[in-house]
């Protein structure tokens, strides 16, 4: 917390790192979405709003601008120019699948014009985002349009979600507990 205090612009890296990872975005970003809802009044930038915008505020009209944003960032930006596909392409696939999670058909054009892309290419796009994630949609190539699988939520799996840090947690006050325990009162 006092390193986002100090030194908020590593944010920027740290929110592209959370980004580009798969594994440990989900159990990241909320951590990550706190802090840069702290710091929005002091700093922010393209990456930053991006993520506010997509998964705070869930305007999907400001991520399509924000993302163009960010392209002319990482362009900019020494550390991450070499990153520019892989973060344009990951935001893509962020900014695709909070559309997906609101609507449950999505027009292929207006997914194109979204995504900056020509509609025969985010189609094939789509087409791999589908093949290749746990994407749960389909293509209706008669009226040009990506069809959701409603999903129902699994029970266990969120519990698992909400519990899996609590044996950390636990561990951690305990220790700290013992730690001013054993300091013993300060007034001795």
């Amino acid at each position: 917390q006092s390193t986002w205090g100090t030194c908020p612009h590593l944010l920027r890296y740290y929110s592209v790192a959370l980004m580009l990872s798969r594994k440990g975005r989900q159990n990241h970003l909320s951590s990550v979405m706190h802090v840069v809802q702290q710091c929005s009044h002091r700093y922010s930038d393209p990456m930053t709003a991006l993520l506010e915008s997509l998964f705070s505020t869930f305007d999907l009209d400001l991520s399509q601008k924000k993302l163009q944003d960010l392209l002319a960032m990482c362009k900019a930006d020494f550390f991450l120019s070499k990153l520019e596909a892989r973060v344009q392409e990951t935001s893509r696939n962020l900014l695709f699948e909070a559309f997906c999670r609101i609507h449950s058909s999505v027009n292929i054009d207006m997914i194109a014009e979204k995504l900056d892309m020509k509609p025969d290419e985010a189609e094939r796009w789509i087409v791999n985002l589908i093949r290749n994630s746990k994407l749960d949609a389909k293509i209706d190539s008669e009226k040009n349009r990506v069809v959701m699988a409603a999903q129902q939520p699994n029970v266990a799996q969120m519990v698992w979600e909400k519990t899996k840090g609590l044996t950390y947690r636990s561990n951690f006050m305990i220790s700290n507990v013992d730690r001013k325990l054993q300091q013993g009162p300060r007034g001795s």
